[in-house]
């Protein structure tokens, strides 16, 4: 946040050089010297703003790039449980198909 308040100590010494050198002849160049250096100020000033600005974008950019989207919830207990068919159950069921292939 200090680029901010040098930015407006910079416009305001800016203001204050034009007012001081309002009506003056176009010979004294040399007072109009402090209001070129407050511009030059405030110019640079507003690149180096505008610049930081972009990489923190920028920044946000990547960052939102390589943040995974997923999020695991549940991880599984391994090893799984294996479900099998009974003995009863399956000598039913295969009682059951043998006699449906078989007829």
């Amino acid at each position: 946040m200090g680029g901010i308040y040098e930015s407006d100590g910079s416009i305001t010494r800016v203001a204050a050089a034009n007012d001081n050198t309002f009506n003056l002849n176009p010979a004294l160049n040399v007072r109009c010297a402090p209001a070129a250096r407050g511009q030059v100020d405030v110019q640079t000033n507003t690149a180096i703003l505008t610049e930081l600005v972009k990489q923190s974008e920028l920044a946000k950019v990547t960052l939102r790039k390589e943040t995974p989207l997923i999020q695991v919830i549940d991880k599984p207990i391994l090893p799984l449980a294996k479900q099998r068919f009974g003995k009863i159950k399956g000598l039913i069921l295969g009682f059951f198909y043998v006699f449906l292939l078989h007829y």
